[in-house]
């Protein structure tokens, strides 16, 4: 029988520990989790559709995160997909940008984990689901999946 889960969620962080750490966190805490470095693999993770959420860093290999997302969502046609963007400053003007931009959260860097549970745990409404086979699309540069030990991260 096929484990449930509780949704699936991108994860898009250039920063290595701080990607890693919050697939591991989030997969413990039962959703399926695909974590990529950059905007090309966050794309061809995605055209699996199947996604509740993506959570970005304020910058990936040196742009907002916003913009990398919004090119993500309008490629693969996930406009309805619940989003995260991450900043380093809690100023009114970087909050405001977050929220223009469609963001449904906005997360203060370095990341409070039980506090990314529970927005992630707002915005992911159950009921739980069987994981799906494929989720996150081997084959693509910087991509992780919860459960693989870093020497199987996908290249």
């Amino acid at each position: 029988m096929d484990s449930l889960i509780n949704g699936h969620i991108l994860v898009i962080n250039s920063d290595r520990l701080a990607g890693a750490a919050m697939s591991d966190l989030l997969g413990e805490q039962g959703y399926q989790v695909c974590w990529v470095s950059n905007e090309s693999s966050a794309i061809k993770s995605t055209r699996q559709g199947n996604l509740d959420l993506v959570i970005c860093g304020e910058w990936i290999e040196g742009e907002l995160g916003s913009n990398v997302v919004g090119r993500v969502i309008e490629k693969n046609h996930m406009r309805e997909t619940s989003v995260i963007l991450g900043s380093k400053s809690q100023s009114a003007g970087v909050i405001h940008r977050n929220h223009e931009f469609g963001s449904a959260m906005h997360l203060k860097e370095p990341i409070e984990f039980n506090l990314m549970i529970q927005l992630v745990e707002r915005l992911i409404e159950p009921p739980r689901r069987e994981a799906s086979s494929v989720f996150c699309v081997p084959g693509h540069a910087g991509a992780a999946v919860m459960g693989r030990e870093p020497s199987q991260v996908l290249a």
